[in-house]
C-alpha cells in the first residue's frame, strides 16, 4: 500500500504540457517526427552546471528559430510544423558560453523530416511512449481533441495509476516512476475509442 500511495503522489505532480515533451539523456538532443505530418517535437538537455539555449540552421548557418535562455538543468521542449520550410538538411544546435555543446541533423522534404531519433513507439504515429531512467514519458498528436486518459498497471493486473488527462491538440507528459520496484508493467494510453500500449520494465 506504501508503495501505491507514493506511486501516485510522485505521477500526481508529473510534469505535464503542452506542446512539448522531455528529453531523455543530458546533453542530448532528440527529433520525434511524426509519420505522415509535418509535426515534430524537438527536446534537449544538458549539463545540470551549463545554461543553455537552442536554434535550428540550415546547412550554410542561417538561423531559423532560437530559443530563450534556458536554465541549467532544465529540459528545453517545442512542438514544430516544418511545413512551411525548404527542403534541404539541418541542424539542432545547442549551445552555451562555452560555445556549442551539441548538433543534432535531420533533413526536411516535402515539408516533413526524413530522418530523426529512433524510440519507442506505440502502434499508431500519433502516439510516442518511452520511457528511460525514473522517467516515462508521452506524446500524443491529438488531432480530434479526444479525452484522454492514462493507466498504469503492474504484472498481476493491479491498477497502480489512473488519471484523466488535458485534451488539448498536443499533449506531453514526463512522469516519474522511480517509486516503482523493478519489475514488469503495462501502461495504457486512451485517446477516444483508442487504447495504445507500452510495456515498461523497470
Amino acid at each position: 500500500m506504501k508503495i501505491k500511495n507514493s506511486l501516485k503522489v510522485l505521477l500526481l505532480v508529473a510534469t505535464v504540457f503542452t506542446g512539448a515533451v522531455s528529453a531523455f539523456a543530458e546533453g542530448r538532443v532528440t527529433i520525434l517526427p511524426y509519420a505522415k505530418t509535418s509535426y515534430a517535437l524537438i527536446a534537449a538537455e544538458t549539463l545540470p552546471t551549463e545554461a543553455y539555449s537552442v536554434a535550428i540552421v540550415n546547412s550554410i548557418g542561417e538561423v531559423f528559430y532560437s530559443s530563450n535562455r534556458n536554465v541549467a538543468g532544465t529540459v528545453f521542449t517545442k512542438l514544430f510544423d516544418f511545413s512551411k520550410l525548404e527542403d534541404g538538411k539541418y541542424k539542432v544546435r545547442v549551445r552555451s558560453k562555452k560555445g556549442i555543446l551539441h548538433e543534432e541533423a535531420f533533413s526536411v522534404r516535402k515539408g516533413s523530416i526524413t530522418n530523426g531519433s529512433s524510440m519507442a513507439d506505440a502502434s499508431e504515429s500519433v502516439v510516442k511512449i518511452w520511457s528511460n531512467d525514473d522517467f516515462l514519458y508521452v506524446s500524443h498528436l491529438n488531432h480530434e481533441l479526444n479525452g484522454l486518459f492514462i493507466r498504469l498497471e503492474d504484472a498481476r493486473g493491479s491498477v497502480l495509476y489512473n488519471s484523466s488527462l488535458p485534451s488539448e491538440l498536443t499533449y506531453s507528459g514526463k512522469f516519474n516512476v522511480s517509486a516503482l520496484p523493478k519489475g514488469d508493467y503495462k501502461v495504457s494510453f486512451v485517446s477516444g475509442n483508442k487504447v495504445f500500449n507500452y510495456d515498461l520494465r523497470k
